[in-house]
């Protein structure tokens, strides 16, 4: 699991077998592992406005450089 606070906000992104599961206060999300495509996605909020989800994208290829890195097994 990598975290992050990005703007003061906590946002989490988890591998799950063959997906990436991202958080954030207002939106959940399921990518792809290779393409870091959006496969599902749900919004927390009704009133969720235009997300900007670089920090997701470059998590993701973070979190799959390091995930045989000895720190993280």
């Amino acid at each position: 699991m990598l975290r992050a606070k990005i703007d003061g906000r906590a946002e989490t992104l988890t591998l799950k077998r063959s997906s990436l599961i991202y958080e954030a206060k207002e939106l959940w999300a399921r990518l792809h592992y290779d393409t870091l495509a959006v496969e599902k996605c749900r919004f927390k909020s009704k009133t969720a406005d235009l997300i900007d989800m670089r920090h997701t994208a470059e998590m993701g290829v973070l979190l799959r450089a390091l995930k045989n890195f000895y720190l993280f097994r």
